[in-house]
């Protein structure tokens, strides 16, 4: 198990061994946006596209990128992306989402964030 940190945030992404020396040895930095689902990514630039592709953890581990699977966070954590933690889906609804950052999920009203 390694933990990666991520940009700009005090939490850490935490990943399988292989998995982890891979995203380090080729300097990839984790990011993690304020807003909606809340997954962990990295940024990868492709030489036919113009711009970064963001390519989410969870769903590269899982190897959905080339199965057209999602990946689901089996307790819930999306900061754990080790596979024993993911399990391959085929719809995103059943992958689920994350809460946004700061969210206390027993506030009333947070079903209309889903």
């Amino acid at each position: 198990m390694i933990r990666i940190p991520v940009v700009h945030s005090e939490e850490d992404l935490v990943v399988d061994d292989r998995v982890g020396r891979w995203l380090i040895r080729h300097d990839f930095r984790i990011l993690r946006t304020t807003s909606g689902h809340c997954r962990p990514f990295f940024r990868i630039r492709y030489s036919s596209t113009r711009w970064p592709v963001h390519v989410a953890v969870a769903r590269w581990v899982v190897g959905g990128y080339r199965t057209g699977m999602f990946a689901k966070h089996l307790n819930g954590d999306v900061m754990d992306c080790r596979r024993r933690n993911l399990e391959a889906v085929r719809t995103k609804g059943e992958a689920g989402g994350g809460l946004p950052p700061l969210v206390d999920p027993l506030l009333p009203g947070l079903s209309s964030l889903g």
